[in-house]
């Protein structure tokens, strides 16, 4: 149960701004995103070896963490890059390695140093209430003969709730894969080589089973672990795409609010939109809301996949939202009634909303620059400091783009429609944005 040291996601801040919740994503940790932590997916024939010898960069990461245990040193052009492609994501970087025991040791060194407690310190100071902790569906260990993942991780996440509790800072846990990929995203754990899709998930009853299984054995061991006190939320699958079959996905939903309560019974559900919020609202989900309750919808924003956004201004990347975005926010959560007044159905015990990522970034194409961004990380291991600005410049840009805040509805838009857009046009003029 969330104690009174951490903002509630059931109430968010009820009319007092001093209970508003401001979140950030550590996102690239417990999940890989070569998009967040590129040097990780820049192998060398070192790192592979089987007596490995790590590479490191001025511009990694906490670098002097990682450095203090002996875990990497410089490397020169003894190390040439590995051959063939760069993975592009985690079950393609575990493939890369002989065996698993060299990857996992590979990845034990990133998850041990790329959170530190410094780090919850400077979030704490910074003013965020909440943490967004993305983790894989193999964390504990789930993980069938014909995967390539490995696991690891979960000391390093109660390490970090347990640095959260002491600073108070809430925590919300995020599955953010599943067996079969519920997106075909790289951050699935495995990019389907055809293209975004649910299908490969929400088509096949053992993988939608075994993600169930998997809710239960992770909310079962952090329950154990004593966390539940500051795990005020959960997600059960993080953006499923927009093919996902609504019916499985519903049904889904319900069952596994049901599991993840059965060990967590305080914790807020939060349920990923399909990027379709329209299809959650009380007319199509009334049968529903009543049972995952308290929950929130979370729709995620982001202006960094496509040109024309390159030329926004940070402004115009406020208007954007307002004109692009704010349809979808006003798609759902309301009460079936008719006409222009919907009353928002978090008022009468349904769902709310919330914004679980956006980019903080701008004049970013990042899938065509990744690639730029590998070559310079590989061009500074064979000739040192000559390319390092290059990368340096790039790591930033990633870093920093992925970074997101949340937002729970309840103090974001009113609930009627016209004015929703106004004070949309109200920001834009002030120049305002969370």
């Amino acid at each position: 149960m969330e104690t009174e040291k951490y903002v509630s996601f059931t109430t968010g801040s009820a009319g007092d701004p001093s209970k508003t919740i401001h979140g950030v994503n550590l996102g690239g940790w417990l999940v890989l995103e070569r998009y967040i932590t590129p040097y990780l997916f820049a192998l060398t024939e070192c790192d592979v070896s089987e007596n490995p010898k790590y590479h490191v960069y001025p511009g990694q990461i906490n670098l002097p963490a990682f450095l203090s245990d002996g875990k990497g040193e410089n490397i020169g052009p003894e190390c040439p890059p590995v051959a063939g492609d760069y993975p592009m994501d985690q079950w393609t970087m575990v493939e890369a390695f002989p065996n698993r025991e060299l990857a996992r040791k590979y990845l034990d060194r990133h998850w041990d140093t790329f959170v530190t407690e410094e780090d919850i310190v400077r979030i704490k100071n910074a003013g965020i209430t909440h943490v967004r902790i993305p983790v894989g569906h193999w964390i504990t260990g789930n993980i069938e003969e014909n995967e390539r993942y490995v696991t690891g991780e979960w000391p390093y996440l109660v390490r970090a709730i347990e640095w959260c509790r002491k600073h108070s800072i809430g925590v919300w846990i995020d599955l953010h894969t599943a067996p079969g990929s519920q997106n075909g995203f790289d951050n699935s754990g495995r990019a389907n080589q055809n293209g975004p899709t649910g299908t490969g998930w929400s088509g096949s009853s053992s993988n939608v089973a075994r993600t169930l299984e998997i809710l239960d054995e992770i909310s079962a061991q952090a329950s154990e672990d004593g966390l539940s006190d500051v795990v005020g939320s959960f997600c059960i699958l993080n953006e499923p795409f927009i093919d996902t079959d609504k019916d499985v996905y519903r049904t889904f939903v319900i069952d596994a609010s049901e599991i993840v309560r059965r060990h967590l019974p305080d914790v807020t559900v939060v349920i990923g939109d399909t990027f379709d919020a329209g299809e959650f609202d009380a007319a199509t989900w009334a049968i529903a809301k009543n049972a995952i309750r308290p929950a929130l919808l979370d729709s995620h924003y982001y202006h960094v996949f496509f040109e024309l956004a390159r030329s926004f201004s940070p402004r115009q990347h406020i208007a954007y939202v307002c004109e692009h975005n704010r349809k979808d926010t006003q798609a759902c959560c309301y009460d079936d009634v008719e006409g222009e007044e919907k009353v928002p159905s978090l008022i009468n015990g349904g769902m709310g909303r919330v914004i679980g990522e956006w980019s903080a970034s701008y004049d970013t194409l990042v899938f065509v620059k990744l690639d730029e961004v590998m070559d310079g990380i590989v061009s500074y291991s064979l000739h040192g400091e000559a390319s390092y600005c290059y990368y340096c410049c790039f790591l930033h840009i990633f870093s920093t783009a992925f970074i997101s805040i949340l937002v729970v509805s309840d103090v974001t838009f009113p609930a009627t429609k016209p004015s929703a857009k106004r004070w949309c046009r109200s920001r834009v003029r002030s120049g305002h944005s969370r």
